[in-house]
């Protein structure tokens, strides 16, 4: 919930199902999400039953951009989710710009996006490489393996430079579902539900794939240029949206084995964000689910840190952002229908705010921007950090 994810909370409501598409037959037309359809099913984006309801319970069960809100049985394919204008409960406010969203309540009318560009299929991740902005477009369900995914080009100006730049219906190129997306050493990696693929970050090149023994529901990706790393988040669970397998993170090494972390990891992992630190990484990660906190593990010290209290829950997109020598952190909600800022003192402010499935965004920080998928409207908005 790259995350990042861009789910978790990276993941995903129901979405209208089709069936796998094969190379020789075009790719189905990008879904169009309206205010009484919405068009998906992170994990890394969630089902939900009412906007205003936590998308999880149990923060040992993962819920992640995509699970079943708490107490309420998964929606079954193809079963439409909550028209728009019922997200947010009648006559609640939606909070001013800088100030914290209520817990419980999907925000309204936020701050002014510095763009806002529509033409995308169920987009799930922003990943920001200098001008170039990459975004993954699952173009369905997010556990269907249709192969009809595709990487969208937008440039910081908001333009969508190509919109099918890695296209599944290309006959060399595979991709059902993307997600969390991460570049080391000119190779960009995605999360694609069970495997991770690899493409040449400059031709989008087909370079292979990890496959990760018992992963459900990969999400979100991130990457340390310190240790080489590339983590993946797996918010195990099935299409039903009910938890299935053990929700862990992967950290694939030099030699392209995934290993489980040695921390202990529940809650639907979605949104990740690293640092580098004296004798290793420092992981952060984000839950799709009600616990509406950002976790930590030093693997120097090997020990968890403290929990950062998020105002909301069902978490997806997580990233670490410095400016003018104060560090925070930004990540989504999908409960709140908000982005926050959350500083070294834990006062949140909204960055952003009114999103059905604020997914897993990208922050450019050269010109202050955090951009955002709009899950559930097939668009992509820009906001000032």
């Amino acid at each position: 919930m790259s995350i990042r994810s861009s789910l978790f909370i990276s993941l995903f409501p129901a979405l209208v199902l089709g069936s796998a598409c094969g190379k020789k037959t075009p790719p189905p037309e990008p879904v169009k999400a309206d205010a009484t359809e919405p068009a998906k099913a992170d994990a890394t984006e969630p089902a939900k039953a009412d906007a205003t309801e936590p998308a999880k319970a149990d923060a040992t069960e993962p819920a992640k951009a995509d699970a079943a809100p708490a107490g309420d049985a998964a929606p079954a394919a193809g079963d439409a989710a909550p028209a728009a204008g019922d997200a947010a409960p009648a006559g609640d406010a939606a909070p001013a710009a800088g100030d914290a969203a209520p817990a419980g309540d999907v925000a309204a009318a936020g701050p002014t996006p510095v763009f806002d560009t529509e033409g995308f299929a169920t987009p799930e991740s922003v990943f920001v490489d200098g001008e170039t902005y990459y975004v993954s477009n699952i173009n369905g369900a997010p556990l269907d393996k249709d192969d009809n995914g595709f990487i969208s080009k937008l440039g910081a100006d908001g333009k969508i430079v190509e919109l099918k730049w890695i296209d599944a219906s290309k006959a060399d190129v595979e991709l059902n579902a993307p997600k969390g997306m991460g570049v080391l050493d000119g190779v960009l990696y995605v999360a694609d539900i069970d495997v991770v693929r690899k493409f040449d970050v400059k031709t989008g090149a087909p370079l292979g794939a990890i496959t990760v023994p018992n992963a459900s529901f990969l999400n979100d990706i991130v990457v340390s240029a310190k240790s080489k790393t590339v983590y993946v988040s797996d918010s195990a669970i099935g299409a039903d949206f009910k938890p299935k397998g053990t929700p862990a993170i992967y950290a694939i090494g030099a030699d392209g084995t995934p290993k489980a972390i040695e921390a202990t990891v529940t809650g639907g992992p979605n949104g990740l964000a690293v640092e580098a630190a004296d004798g290793g990484d420092i992981l952060y990660w984000v839950g799709f689910d009600d616990a509406a906190a950002i976790v930590s593990y030093d693997f120097g010290k090997k020990a968890a840190g403290a929990n950062v209290t998020v105002p909301a829950g069902g978490l997806d997109g997580l990233a670490i952002v410095e400016l003018d020598g104060a560090k925070s952190f930004v990540v989504s909600s999908w409960k709140a229908g908000s982005v926050f800022k959350i500083g070294a003192d834990g006062k949140a402010t909204v960055l952003a705010s009114g999103f059905e499935g604020p997914a897993d965004f990208g922050v450019d920080l050269a010109k202050k921007l955090v951009v955002v998928p709009h899950f559930m409207k097939n668009k992509v908005a820009a906001f000032s950090l």
